[in-house]
Parts: C-alpha cells; structure tokens; sequence
C-alpha cells in the first residue's frame, strides 16, 4: 500500500510569500505520510481535484479568520486577518469534507472548522500564548472528554499538558461540533465530529507538530490521523 499523500494549508506574508513550519511536515513524515503545501485555487475544477487526490487533509496554524465569515466586524485590535487565505480554505473545506476522508485542524485550523461549520469565535482572550517560551514546552493544561476520538488517540481521558500560542478560541459550537478538550479556564481546546456525522474530523487548539517527538499524545493525534488517511489510499 502507498504512503497517503496529505495536503497542509499554508500562511501567506506581508511580502507575498507562502511558508509553512517544517514541524507539521516533519510529523506527517515521521507517522508515515507525504505532506504537500496547499494554498490559493478557488477555481471549482481546482478544488475538485484536490479534494480526489488528497488522502487527508491538514488545516495548520496562522493569522486570524476575518470575523464577518461569522457575522461580526473586528473588536479588538490584535486581529490580523489574511481574506485570501481564508476564501481559499473555507472553499477547500467545503469540498473536502463531501469526501468523508480525514481532517485535522491545528490552531487557526481548529477555529477554521469551526466557522465553516456555522460557528462563531471570541476575537481574543488573554493567557493562551506562551511567547517566547518554545513550542516544544508544555505549559498549559487541557482537561479530554471521555469517550472521545481525541481521547482514543491520546490513550487517555485525563488531563494533558500542551503547548499554547492562540489568542482566539472557539465561541459558539458550529453544527454537529462536539468539545473533546477544554482549558481549566474553561476555554475549549479541541472539537471533533462524530464518526456518524464524519469517519474522522478533528481540531486542536494546541500544535501537536511541535511536540510530536516527545508526547506520546502528540505522536498518538499524527500517528492516528495518518493511519485513518492510509485506509483512503
């Protein structure tokens, strides 16, 4: 059986340019998949295409989602929104999931899933981001719902300790969301569909890539997500 071939969303810059953080490719690698960097097509035909080509689908981490996809203006003044990016990716999401293969969101991909599905976001909230201690750090603890696709891939259903870089959660739940996680300050950190409703849809709110080579959590959400996007391959 071929190695499933994983598309990642990538971030846009102020001069032009597209990148991504090398971890999300690294983790994909190391659980046994071949990442590719997505960005820009909107174009149906595109977007048709990825969505039979593609074995699974990664929505990363980035600048902040422009609040009138949920109904609001910008109240606070860290916002910074990237309008491309998010055409491109509410798009892709769209046609992705009519395929039923696996999602993962991770940070702004958490809160991406979310909105594409009818939800809202708080625009910001204060003690989430750990700058400048490094990713590889944990530093927050996140509390997982029993019972969970989260908690099955994490082997347990405690407590786990995460990194954290966000300044915005997730608000009201979009359609069929449930929380699989949620901070001690009540803030929810994971959010997933039931496999009757999707065969594998999850978001994080913490960056599971950067710490994939020294939590056996990390390494259980990458080595699980690969595994379900293998059985499409």
């Amino acid at each position: 059986m071929r190695k499933p071939i994983i598309g990642i969303t990538a971030s846009y810059s102020e001069d032009e340019r597209i990148w991504m953080k090398p971890a999300y490719v690294d983790a994909v690698r190391a659980a046994g998949g071949i990442a590719c960097l997505l960005s820009r097509p909107t174009d149906p035909a595109e977007l048709a295409a990825l969505a039979a080509d593609l074995d699974g689908l990664i929505f990363a981490g980035g600048d902040d989602i422009d609040p009138s996809r949920y109904g609001e203006s910008v109240q606070h003044p860290e916002v910074v929104v990237t309008p491309e990016r998010d055409v491109f990716e509410l798009a892709l999401f769209a046609a992705y999931r009519l395929t039923g293969r696996p999602i993962l969101g991770i940070c702004r991909g958490i809160q991406l899933i979310n909105v594409a599905l009818g939800g809202t976001l708080h625009q910001h909230i204060e003690g989430h981001r750990q700058m400048p201690v490094l990713g590889s750090i944990p530093v927050q603890t996140v509390q997982i719902t029993p019972a969970t696709r989260l908690a099955g891939l994490c082997a347990r259903d405690g407590t786990l300790a995460v990194n954290t870089f966000h300044h915005q959660a997730v608000a009201r739940l979009g359609e069929g969301l449930v929380v699989s996680a949620r901070a001690g300050d009540g803030v929810i950190e994971a959010v997933e569909l039931p496999p009757e409703l999707h065969p594998f849809l999850l978001g994080v709110q913490w960056h599971p890539e950067q710490l994939f080579e020294t939590c056996s959590a990390a390494h259980g959400i990458f080595s699980g997500f690969v595994r379900a996007c293998r059985a499409q391959a």
